[in-house]
């Protein structure tokens, strides 16, 4: 053990350098949480695609909230946008619309309401 901490010592110090992050990573381990149990209660996804969807939907849904929006009435939005469009993604101009860091705040406030009707 001894052994371990002088070889990683340096790496254990520079937090120094950068005192704006903090020491453990739990709040990364938190938001990881969610998608690991339901993988598990789910045994698992079954094949590429179906992890690969999961994935895709869990990085979306979290950076939506991650953004303070609701989801649900993110996800809403975009698939409205997406049948505005034909049934197709929105071309390039129109989806930049739904990066939270490029959204509009009329945008924003609406994607805070949860919407109307029961919760799934």
């Amino acid at each position: 053990m001894l052994a371990t901490l002088d070889r990683e010592w340096e790496g254990l110090c520079s937090h120094e350098e950068f005192p704006e992050l903090p020491l453990d990573n739990n709040p990364a381990e938190a938001v990881l949480r969610n998608p690991a149990v339901i993988r598990k209660n789910c045994y698992g996804s079954g094949s590429i695609w179906a992890a690969t969807l999961a994935v895709r939907i869990w990085t979306i849904t979290a950076t939506a909230q991650r953004a303070g929006c609701n989801p649900l009435a993110y996800l809403i939005a975009y698939l409205q946008e997406c049948a505005a469009a034909g049934g197709k993604a929105p071309n390039p101009a129109a989806l930049e619309r739904f990066f939270p860091w490029a959204a509009s705040e009329t945008d924003l406030v609406e994607w805070r309401i949860s919407p109307p009707g029961p919760m799934p």
